[in-house]
């Protein structure tokens, strides 16, 4: 798994991007094996829609940093990571968008983050909102301790600005926190990697050496 600290009591999720290449398990493949004390992620989840567990739910990743939320700090300590495949804000360059590691994409929108700098972002796709949305509700359910979800630059908003203005994040909260599905989740389509039964198998704590079909699609191998 990736790096980890001690147990937590999550009462927030908090999004992100991983703002790197979109190839498949990369971000993943980096952050396994690596020492304490460098970034990680519960969740990492890929433009797919299929997603990597890193650390067990109820320890502590290291995703957010220098951090506040409603006047407690280190949000690590209360919190669980996950994070959207993305490449971060990119910068125009004629027809496309550059990314800062050098990769140009098309289908760039425009769009000001929380902090007003001018910028360009890749959209998040529909299988990544729907994949977030049954994972989170699933753990809502699972931890009834979680009462809200965040975003990094509401966490740090000095230092970051993900998940970028492209995030549906009032809309994704209202779903999260629904009593039912509401119609616009019921409208998406629903496949054996997203369904609500295999997230809600996947939200217990998963841990090193648990077997079996679910742990093999949750956990990065």
């Amino acid at each position: 798994g990736a790096a980890h600290g001690g147990r937590i009591s999550p009462s927030v999720i908090c999004l992100h991007d991983t703002a790197g290449r979109l190839d498949h398990g990369q971000t993943a493949k980096w952050m396994a094996g690596k020492p304490r004390g460098t970034p990680s992620y519960h969740v990492v989840i890929e433009r797919d829609g299929s997603w990597h567990q890193l650390v067990p739910f109820d320890l502590r990743a290291n995703h957010a940093g220098r951090s506040e939320w409603k006047g407690r700090k280190h949000v690590n300590a209360f919190s669980i990571g996950i994070s959207f495949v993305s490449p971060g804000r990119l910068t125009r360059k004629g027809k496309r968008a550059k990314s800062w590691f050098g990769e140009a994409y098309d289908g760039a929108v425009a769009a000001p983050s929380h902090r007003h700098r001018a910028g360009h972002w890749l959209p998040y796709t529909p299988e990544q909102i729907e994949t977030a949305a049954r994972l989170c509700r699933a753990l809502v359910k699972e931890y009834p301790s979680i009462k809200d979800v965040v975003t990094h630059w509401q966490v740090a908003p000095r230092r970051k600005e993900d998940v970028s203005p492209l995030f549906p994040l009032e809309e994704f909260r209202q779903s999260v926190f629904a009593t039912e599905p509401t119609a616009a989740e019921d409208a998406l389509p629903r496949n054996s990697e997203t369904s609500d039964d295999l997230v809600a198998a996947h939200a217990r704590t998963l841990r090193e050496g648990d077997t079996g079909a679910l742990v093999g699609r949750a956990q990065l191998l």
